[in-house]
């Protein structure tokens, strides 16, 4: 008998500034956005991480805390609000294409 995959989430949400005129809604909206999403879609949601910083340059504290942890076997999916609130630079967008490719993450959901 086939056991089923227990998916485990970090909710990421990210805003590249304090500024209200970028296009990305605030983090706090996108947060509520993401549990409304992740309660409908009965997820199991095991941590949040939430950061204001710009995706075009590698050096996101929470981002890499994240990864670690996905590394570490603590999630195996990543919900966040769109994708490219996880990377705009190709070594960001290479580590979840890695961690993809070796199946410690399983699952990168958007609502």
């Amino acid at each position: 008998m086939e056991t089923a995959i227990r998916y485990n989430y970090f909710l990421y949400c990210r805003k590249s500034n304090g500024n209200e005129k970028d296009a990305s809604p605030s983090i706090d909206a996108q947060y509520k956005e993401l549990v409304a999403y992740a309660e409908k879609q009965n997820l199991n949601i095991v941590g949040v991480f939430k950061e204001i910083q710009s995706a075009f340059e590698i050096g996101r504290p929470k981002f890499a805390e994240m990864i670690e942890r996905v590394k570490d076997g603590d999630a195996n999916g990543i919900l966040t609000w769109e994708i490219s609130r996880l990377s705009r630079n190709m070594q960001d967008v290479a580590l979840i294409d890695n961690l993809l490719k070796e199946k410690r993450l399983l699952s990168v959901l958007t609502p």
